[in-house]
């Protein structure tokens, strides 16, 4: 789940390639390396993201802070967040004891 917005909001291949990895049946830690571009070998290889990467900061980040309090819960499984986790618009987690990875947003604020 991603509190605002990505650098493929208007591309729907795009998006589409994003959630078909997502949605893969392989292990959390596959397809999350996969999707942060941090994959290798074989698994990595065949991705079904392409070059559609999701990435919180630094260089080559594509996804973004919206300046928007957004609150997040995972009552039922395992999840990925894009949160904002510090500023003044910080993000909401309830997110129990499941296996949940969060990667941080940069605030805009």
């Amino acid at each position: 789940m991603i509190g605002g917005t990505t650098a493929f909001d208007d591309n729907a291949a795009a998006l589409a390639a994003v959630m078909a990895e997502w949605e893969a049946p392989k292990p959390l830690a596959v397809r999350l390396a996969n999707l942060r571009g941090t994959g290798v070998g074989m698994n990595f290889a065949q991705r079904n993201n392409g070059n559609y990467f999701l990435k919180a900061s630094g260089p080559g980040a594509t996804v973004f802070d919206d300046a928007t309090v957004d609150v997040f819960s995972d009552p039922a499984g395992s999840d990925w967040f894009f949160a904002t986790l510090a500023g003044s618009k910080k993000d909401t987690l309830n997110l129990g004891g499941r296996f949940v990875t969060v990667d941080a947003l940069t605030p805009l604020i």
